[in-house]
């Protein structure tokens, strides 16, 4: 019976990689690490494709038996021993399963010659994969018979560029591999010397191949191909509108921000720019001017190949290191940056002002970037003596803002090498969980600084990362790396004994008699690390604030202004509603009573509406009718602020935006929704400015009843207010 699957499968494509460009030798796997099993497709299966991205096929076969094992799907043609691709399973290769879009299971039927509405075979398997070699002998391939739709071919996952007039030459496995720009289309620069094409895979076996016809098209028929004189072009391919266009690149200038040029650029391959050794310098402007920016001539116009910022401003970078942000460029085109010499620049690492060096323009990879390169060998000079604090000392860690240790050394000296280099160097410290410092845990930086102060706090992180538990004393190491570009050297390690903190609870909660919870307990809002907060109501008797709910729980109470660890409860005195907050890393709190929360309409505040606090932080005013009628332009007003009061100062109870979306709610928002947030207390008191709405109808309305409720509760997302419309 043929079987028909021809819905969408509701399994999204994870992701899948064209590894056809890998040449693979065989390896001869035990019983533990091989595919025996195929399990689906089964041998035989049909299928009728749909050329929707939304529409998947699921291989899958059973695990090899070893838990550490790749895996990868082969496809051939008609014939079962043509490869058209081979294919990573899913979870980068490491699931007995492999999800295909159906658009790139029609490109491989089109491969194996299967026409659009015509049916045809192709053959599929599954292998396990270490180290660039692939299971010998590998379980018979399933055969899976498809009938495409209608449609045409897509766009290829990957394009690669090859041909005589290439600068790759004609030979497969030395094909250049094209930038992906979009879905769709691709982007490479090369030299061309006359004709070239496209292919979707640099390896032996079935291809796609295409050219470039005389009006810019593309084509699969090798007699349309058209050829280009000698130079260096730039080659955009768009599937989505068939097309290719080569703009020959004339010139590449290293200009700078005035438009002076520091040197005319050589290309030296493989989508590769770069200057001549020279002295980086500053020129005199007025000021000197260490800006810069790429301009490049393509055909017959100019454009910048910048940063991609299109101001006049540009920071210096704080690194040499070509993989940083700051170095990608970008391909610009637009006549207002082009008008001035001063838009989308870089800056000089001021470390190299006078130093030799090369640019060099990469526009090979998948990020275009430019680096500098230098003369003398880029090796980081080791720091040979650590300064302090010495080898074996102890250090007993500190919660408090400004607990901190300064570490130093001794800046190496740099005998027979260019008085220039040193000030490329900077350096690190870097705290290892070993004396072999393999275990990394964290890094500070120094500039080019012969010390850096690190926190308590930061080294807390750190000992906690290593395994010391929350009050007791262990062993870290430290050392310094010095980092030359992108070269770096790590010094001898010195001990450090470390006793940790007790630990700065995750989460805090309120217990007992003169609390709202008794013997529960109630979660306190956290701000921050180490910062908590709650709205609630306290009254004579005991309380204790808590880091857990049971188990072996830390306590702690208020003495005073400070908030301190105790192994009995608190006793509180006094009956109110208090706003209490904690910082734990301080060791301070501040509590606050909460009086007077009210509700007033627009500019007037005659007559405020009164909330009753009804518990854990909520206050509501029931079935009560504000009045809307309130105006001094006519058609009333639909605005409202909220206020309460602490220790007797007024605060309001701000909205996050200023004018509440300028406009007048339609209908009613959910309770809870963000519009109604309270972002922040606030002691501004325009009643114009961070206030809320009421919705259309009740505007210039003082007969509709409304339940009103404002909610600083610590199980909020964030704290809101709440009006429900009750007509």
């Amino acid at each position: 019976m043929k079987n028909i699957f021809n819905g969408i499968s509701v399994l999204l494509a994870l992701s899948f990689v064209w590894t056809g460009c890998t040449q693979y030798t065989e390896y001869e796997a035990d019983s533990t690490g091989r595919v025996e099993t195929l399990l689906y497709p089964s041998d035989g299966f049909e299928i009728d494709l749909i050329n929707n991205d939304n529409a998947n096929l699921t291989f899958e076969w059973e695990a090899s038996g070893n838990g550490t094992s790749l895996y990868e799907v082969i496809v051939y043609g008609s014939d079962g021993t043509e490869e058209l691709g081979r294919f990573e399973s899913d979870g980068n290769g490491t699931r007995t399963m492999l999800t295909m879009k159906q658009t790139k299971v029609i490109e491989l039927a089109d491969m194996a010659g299967i026409v659009p509405e015509g049916t045809g075979d192709l053959y599929w398997t599954a292998v396990t994969v270490s180290n660039g070699s692939m299971q010998s002998n590998p379980p018979k391939a399933h055969k899976l018979t498809v009938t495409r739709d209608a449609s045409t071919v897509g766009a290829p996952l990957q394009l690669y560029l090859t041909g005589e007039g290439t600068e790759a030459g004609a030979e497969i496995a030395s094909a250049l591999p094209l930038r992906s720009t979009g879905e769709g289309t691709y982007e490479i620069f090369a030299t061309l010397d006359g004709t070239f094409s496209l292919v979707n895979r640099n390896s032996e076996g079935a291809r796609r191949e295409f050219y470039a016809t005389s009006d810019s098209k593309l084509t699969e028929n090798p007699e349309e191909s058209v050829s280009f004189e000698n130079g260096i072009y730039r080659i955009r391919v768009d599937f989505n509108n068939n097309a290719v266009t080569c703009e020959k690149i004339n010139s590449l200038k290293m200009n700078y921000a005035n438009g002076t040029t520091i040197s005319e650029m050589e290309y030296a391959g493989g989508g590769i720019w770069k200057t001549p050794f020279m002295e980086i310098k500053t020129i005199d402007t007025g000021w000197p001017e260490d800006r810069y920016r790429f301009v490049a001539e393509v055909g017959g116009h100019q454009e910048l190949w910048s940063s991609d910022r299109e101001d006049d401003d540009a920071s210096a970078p704080s690194t040499l290191n070509a993989n940083d942000l700051y170095f990608r460029v970008y391909e610009k085109t637009d006549a207002g940056l082009l008008s001035s010499s001063y838009k989308g620049c870089y800056k000089f690492y001021p470390s190299i002002i006078g130093l030799t060096s090369s640019v060099v323009m990469d526009m090979s990879g998948d990020i275009y970037r430019h680096y500098f390169t230098f003369e003398f060998t880029s090796e980081a000079p080791k720091v040979q003596k650590l300064i302090s604090p010495e080898d074996g000392a102890s250090v007993e860690l500190q919660p408090q803002d400004g607990a901190a240790i300064e570490f130093s050394w001794e800046e190496p000296e740099l005998e027979g090498t260019e008085a220039g280099k040193l000030p490329l160097t900077s350096y690190s410290v870097v705290l290892f969980g070993d004396s072999q410092g393999t275990a990394r845990l964290s890094s500070f930086s120094a500039a080019g600084n012969g010390a850096v102060t690190i926190s308590h706090v930061d080294i807390e992180a750190a000992a906690a990362a290593a395994g010391i538990p929350a009050g007791e004393t262990g062993v870290i190491y430290w050392g310094v790396e010095s980092e030359m570009i992108s070269y770096t050297s790590i010094s001898a390690l010195n001990s450090l004994n470390v006793t940790r903190m007790k630990g700065i609870p995750d989460q805090l909660y309120l217990t007992g008699s003169a609390t709202e919870y008794g013997t529960g307990y109630g979660k306190m809002k956290k701000l921050d690390i180490g910062k908590f907060e709650i709205y609630t109501k306290l009254s004579s008797g005991s309380y204790a604030f808590t880091d857990g709910e049971e188990g072996d729980i830390r306590k702690y109470v208020i003495d005073g202004d400070s908030f301190v660890e105790s192994e009995t409860d608190g006793n509180w005195n006094d009956e109110n509603i208090y706003r209490i907050n904690i910082d734990l890393i301080e060791e301070t709190l501040s509590v606050q009573v909460v009086s007077d929360v009210f509700f007033i309409v627009g500019v007037h505040a005659d007559k405020p509406i009164y909330y009753d606090y009804s518990g854990k932080g909520v206050w509501e005013a029931k079935n009560v009718v504000p009045d809307f009628t309130y105006h001094d332009w006519g058609g009333g007003d639909s605005r409202y602020t909220l206020y309460l009061s602490l220790d007797g100062t007024k605060y309001k109870l701000a909205a996050k935006t200023k004018d509440f979306g300028s406009t007048d709610p339609a209908t009613e928002y959910g309770e809870g929704d963000a519009m109604y947030m309270i972002y922040e207390l606030s002691t501004d008191d325009n009643p114009f400015d961070y206030g809320f709405k009421t919705i259309a109808s009740y505007r210039g309305q003082n007969t509709k009843h409304v339940d009103l409720k404002i909610n600083l509760g610590p199980d909020t997302e964030f704290y809101y207010n709440y009006i429900h419309h009750l007509e």
